[in-house]
């Protein structure tokens, strides 16, 4: 696999609803970068605008909700100084990466345009498997050639993407020499045989760019990430950076069946999330909304609750929060209970259940897509914890005269249960319910 130089070719822009739709957004972005000072000819649209561009395949693929459209451009010039241009005519927030210089500017809101990184072209190198690249500046053949995959190289002149944006048929792209046959083929394919090994990460973007392009890795491609699997090459990588590449899959629109096939192809078992009841985690992941905030931290319950290890030594190898392990732990004595499974428990029967946690939202909604048949139920218990008409607390039983002690406490646990089941919809019922019953608890505790 040796680095051939980059090839131009002229091509057709396929009439598809996603390029219809990338040609109004570059129409609106595009016009903002005439008054930075550099040609046309200097600049280049890079990474996912090109392909989707390019790809007439339609696979279904939605951009996640906490995404947008993803305008990355690369010169050969200092692109913090562009965006620092960029600021000073148009306003917006610049954040520069100094470290690569790189930045992104967000445009005011009044110019209904998308996010632009401006991205310095850069030569990289990586004196240890695993760790960052070592980065100097370097030419567009430079930057085709640090990238992951030959679908991933394809690259516009900003003059050709203006005409785009302005409606012309066909336009000059820069490639690497086999990005538009894989383009075509539905192939992902890395660009030499140390990639894998050289930044492990590129195993969880291979798969993320199959699910969601409808791709396939294969021959060499899937020979080398097979062997980087199998020769343990994610130990070279951080937790912390692997953490990352899971909870990028959290955000795919596929998220199912990006984790199936990470599982298939042996990435999830290095990381104990594996086990007889893993698959039907990652399913349940595919449940998620889109919606949800909460979206990751619900991932790693799904998957650290259905894992064959203890979920606080995978979730510490992958240097989760310990809130987040401690959440997962939860989860997973929670599933322990046969029960739960079943569509026959009466609504006491789950607020005892779900009483400790009624006001952790997140185990709460991890097990709503675990348990599809529970779900309209745990949102009715939900709804309850968060009433906020008073009830009864401690206070209110020592002027009821308990004492403070263990009967005090069970008494309030007993009245967060029926509060949840439904059974006490007001504080006069709790009045009412403690006078009758709160005399046989006290006297059954003495």
């Amino acid at each position: 696999m040796a680095q051939p130089a980059t090839v131009s070719t002229r091509v057709g822009i396929p009439n598809t609803p996603a390029a219809r739709n990338i040609r109004v957004q570059l129409g609106r972005v595009l016009p903002l970068l005439k008054e930075i000072g550099l040609p046309p000819t200097a600049v280049r649209l890079v990474g996912g605008l090109p392909r989707a561009l390019l790809t007439t395949r339609d696979t279904g693929y939605r951009v996640p909700r906490h995404q947008g459209l993803d305008v990355d451009l690369v010169m050969e010039s200092n692109a913090v100084t562009a965006g620092i241009r960029l600021q000073e005519i148009h306003g917006g927030v610049l954040t520069a990466h100094r470290q690569f210089a790189n930045a992104t500017w967000h445009p005011p809101k009044h110019l209904s345009a998308p996010p632009v990184d401006l991205i310095s072209a850069r030569s990289e190198s990586y004196p240890q498997p695993g760790q960052l690249p070592e980065v100097v500046p370097g030419s567009f053949v430079d930057d085709c050639h640090r990238r992951d995959f030959t679908v991933n190289t394809l690259a516009l002149d900003l003059e050709a993407a203006a005409e785009l944006g302005a409606g012309a048929g066909q336009c000059l792209v820069h490639h690497h020499p086999l990005a538009l046959e894989d383009l075509g083929q539905g192939s992902i394919r890395v660009l030499h045989a140390g990639s894998f090994v050289d930044d492990p990460t590129r195993l969880f973007r291979a798969v993320r760019y199959e699910q969601r392009l409808g791709f396939r890795m294969f021959g060499q491609t899937l020979e080398l990430f097979r062997r980087a699997v199998a020769e343990n090459c994610l130990a070279t990588v951080s937790g912390t950076r692997i953490r990352h590449e899971v909870e990028r899959a959290f955000l795919e629109s596929r998220v199912a069946a990006v984790l199936n096939r990470l599982a298939h192809l042996g990435l999830l078992a290095g990381m104990g999330l594996t086990g007889a009841r893993a698959a039907e985690g990652r399913e349940a992941c595919g449940r998620m909304s889109e919606a949800d905030a909460n979206r990751i931290g619900m991932g790693w319950l799904l998957l650290l609750g259905t894992a064959e290890a203890a979920p606080r030594s995978a979730a510490q190898a992958l240097d989760l929060p310990s809130r987040m392990q401690a959440r997962a732990e939860v989860f997973w004595s929670l599933l322990q209970d046969p029960l739960l499974a079943e569509d026959t428990l009466s609504d006491l029967a789950l607020a005892r259940r779900l009483g400790p946690v009624s006001r952790n939202e997140i185990v709460l909604r991890s097990l709503q897509v675990y348990f599809p048949h529970l779900h309209t139920r745990i949102d009715q218990l939900m709804a309850r914890a968060a009433d906020p008409r008073p009830r009864l607390d401690g206070s209110d039983l020592i002027q009821l005269g308990y004492t403070p002690g263990r009967t005090l406490g069970r008494v309030l646990e007993e009245l967060l249960v029926l509060r949840l089941a439904g059974t006490l919809r007001s504080i006069e019922d709790e009045r009412a319910w403690v006078r009758e019953h709160g005399p046989d608890m006290q006297a059954a505790a003495e």
